[in-house]
């Protein structure tokens, strides 16, 4: 069993535009490692109900396991770490692969056209 470190706080629900419909995603961010200190790749979860949907991703983006347990304790730490400038690379990041995500759910994928 891995240690997975992730509080409710990062299930959201994300909503982006698809010809006048709305896709609902919830995904939770966590690290899978059985490590306490060191640095650990970063995983996604990504459900949806329609059509059904469940894919763990690993996003390939290392994270420090202490910085990562700590800043997951409160809303206020999160908001906080956020905010600096480790934080706002990370979220950069994430929101690149969270848009990436949307744009296959909402496109599809060509897997005949896949290099």
């Amino acid at each position: 069993m891995f240690h997975q470190c992730s509080i409710n706080l990062k299930t959201f629900l994300t909503f982006a535009p698809d010809n006048q419909n709305k896709i609902e995603m919830a995904k939770k961010y966590f690290l899978r490692t059985k490590e306490t200190k060191g640095r650990a790749n970063l995983y996604i979860e990504v459900r949806k109900r329609t059509p059904m949907i469940r894919a763990l991703v690993c996003t390939n983006i290392p994270v420090d396991i202490q910085t990562w347990i700590r800043v997951n304790k409160s809303a206020k730490i999160w908001e906080t770490f956020r905010q600096t400038k480790d934080g706002k690379e990370l979220f950069d990041k994430l929101d690149l692969i969270e848009a990436s995500i949307n744009d296959v759910i909402a496109n599809g994928i060509d897997i005949d056209n896949v290099t």
